[in-house]
């Protein structure tokens, strides 16, 4: 999530007022379904301040009493996937009576979820690597590799400055089960794959049915029982 930091200075008629009334923070970059987008106020000052912000068809509003540290959060949730133009104002009005005001201006982006993919020509298991692709740039790409009850095997981190990503890692020598690859994009912002390439070939022999029956004769419950047993062993 980026931040933004700016300082504040108010059209404030007393001299210790108007310097650094309050700072602002800003978390432009958010992720439907993770994130929010919002901002922070960081009074310097006791008193009073009434926001009110349009952003995406919608109107947020912040109006309440401050104290140095004491942040004052205003989230601009319920934004759709896009870029957002937001204005607005800012009036502070300080213990001593003093006011001040000032406009507000801030563009903010929701990104849908950071969607990874991994193809099958893309995955090498015996050598411990693979190209993750993305549908925004990457800044950086995690695995870790998971084995029989969860138990963690091994992991690997690769940093990235575009849509791919080539990753490896190390790990125990027991038995894989899962890979879970987590990536993420120049705004930190994550996106996470599961993957279970794994398969076993259990030998058999087909079962074949009367015509419109669906009976199973003992014939065939022999074909079954062979392959139940194998996979029991398992």
């Amino acid at each position: 999530m980026q931040r933004l930091i700016a300082p504040l200075f108010l059209a404030l008629v007393t001299p210790a007022i108007a310097q650094d009334a309050l700072t602002l923070s800003a978390v432009r970059h958010a992720q439907e379904g993770y994130s929010t987008a919002s901002m922070t106020f960081h009074p310097n000052v006791d008193g009073h301040i009434a926001v009110r912000l349009s952003c995406g068809g919608r109107t947020y509003t912040l109006d309440t009493d401050i104290a140095p540290g004491v942040d004052q959060p205003l989230t601009l949730d319920g934004l759709r996937v896009g870029s957002h133009d937001c204005q607005g104002s800012l009036t502070l009005r300080a213990s001593d009576g003093t006011e001040g005001s000032m406009p507000l201006s801030l563009g903010v982006q929701i990104l849908p979820p950071l969607k990874l993919a991994v193809a099958p020509e893309a995955l090498d298991l015996e050598g411990r690597r693979l190209t993750v692709t993305a549908g925004r740039p990457l800044s950086k790409v995690e695995v870790t590799v998971l084995g029989v009850g969860g138990q963690e095997l091994g992991a690997g981190e690769a940093g990235a400055a575009g849509t791919e990503a080539l990753l490896t890692w190390s790990q125990r020598p027991d038995e894989a089960i899962k890979l879970v690859i987590t990536g993420y994009d120049e705004h930190g912002l994550p996106g996470q794959l599961e993957l279970s390439p794994w398969s076993y070939d259990i030998p058999h022999e087909d079962v074949v049915f009367a015509s419109g029956q669906h009976a199973i004769t003992n014939a065939a419950n022999k074909r079954l029982t062979m392959p139940r047993s194998t996979i029991d062993r398992e």
